[in-house]
């Protein structure tokens, strides 16, 4: 008998958007699903409309529950959920009726199996890919993604929403309540569990750019400092680990990541000089030559670069002490 995977979508003030979503997982060709709504106080008529599709499809569950933030509707959904396999669909997103059939096919001698993401306009609608008959997979060790997330250069592994999990990488972990970009704070112990992960290079999973969300929001001071904090979190988790060359890189890219944010927002127009590509080159001397160029164009910008310069290096110094003396967790 193929396997019940339990499909969990968080729902919360997407009226406008969570038709298309559902009918995108009651498509899936894959059809032995528990799809479960997580309505999560929303003020408008998420709630009935779910009931609706309950009484439709008998697959549907539904739960209705105090508003608590993202994090606290997944986490509803993982309490009841009963598939071997796990996935997450944000309510205002949709995903290719071939989904679940594809990830499912890939993941029988693996942990975790992902896909390619399409970011998509409300005005302007998805251009969805026919049936898909052939697909380019790619077999990894958790420790080559793990070192992809550090470094920042998979933005497609952090998220949780376009993967299928065996239910064991849940058994433990659960999301951080309160939290923005409460994927940064699990993604890596979930993969950490997994000795194989499977890639599939196929657009299955269509996320909806719209500038309300929270995922638009990442400027807030409340979206920085929680990400600041997950980074945080991370760093500490992968020194007990010993990955101290993949820390010293997340260092190395937090610091790239600061240069390009601070540039553009002392002067917006310097995107058109393409720094970032400039930037993210992994030659130290082009790298300072861009930190001298903006010393001349702007001193009080170079201090700010320098002063954070300063910082990632003593904290690799530390890192390396650290490790000399045998100790693997570090209270920073």
């Amino acid at each position: 008998m193929i396997p019940l995977i339990s499909i969990i979508v968080p729902v919360y003030k997407v009226e406008q958007f969570i038709h298309e979503c559902v009918d995108s997982i009651i498509d899936q060709t894959y059809n032995h699903l528990e799809i479960i709504l997580v309505n999560d106080g929303s003020p408008d008529r998420c709630g009935e409309i779910c009931e609706e599709y309950a009484k439709q499809d008998h697959r549907i569950v539904v739960i209705h529950k105090e508003n608590g933030g993202l994090s606290s509707a997944r986490n509803a959904g993982l309490d009841i959920c009963k598939g071997e396999y796990i996935a997450f669909i944000d309510s205002d997103d949709v995903i290719h009726p071939q989904f679940v059939e594809l990830l499912y096919a890939n993941i029988k001698e693996a942990d975790l199996a992902f896909c390619e993401m399409l970011g998509f306009d409300s005005h302007l609608g998805i251009t969805k890919e026919e049936k898909i008959e052939d697909v380019l997979t790619k077999r990894f060790g958790n420790r080559e993604l793990l070192s992809q997330i550090l470094s920042f250069k998979a933005p497609n592994v952090v998220v949780v929403c376009n993967k299928l999990y065996h239910r064991r990488l849940w058994e433990i972990i659960k999301f951080p309540a309160g939290k923005i970009h409460e994927d940064e704070f699990v993604i890596h112990e979930t993969l950490d569990q997994c000795k194989e992960i499977v890639f599939i290079d196929a657009k299955l999973y269509y996320y909806r750019k719209r500038e309300e969300s929270i995922m638009s929001s990442a400027g807030n001071d409340k979206g920085v400092l929680d990400k600041l904090e997950a980074y945080t979190l991370r760093r500490k988790y992968f020194l007990q680990k010993g990955m101290l060359k993949e820390v010293k890189e997340m260092n190395t890219a937090i610091l790239e990541r600061c240069v390009l944010q601070t540039v553009t927002k002392y002067n917006p127009s310097w995107k058109e000089m393409n720094i970032k590509i400039i930037l993210l080159q992994n030659s130290l001397s082009i790298y300072m030559r861009i930190i001298l160029l903006i010393k001349k164009i702007d001193y009080r910008l170079y201090r700010v670069l320098q002063n954070s310069n300063k910082y990632i290096k003593k904290q690799n110094v530390i890192i390396k002490k650290s490790h000399e003396k045998g100790t693997t967790f570090l209270n920073v």
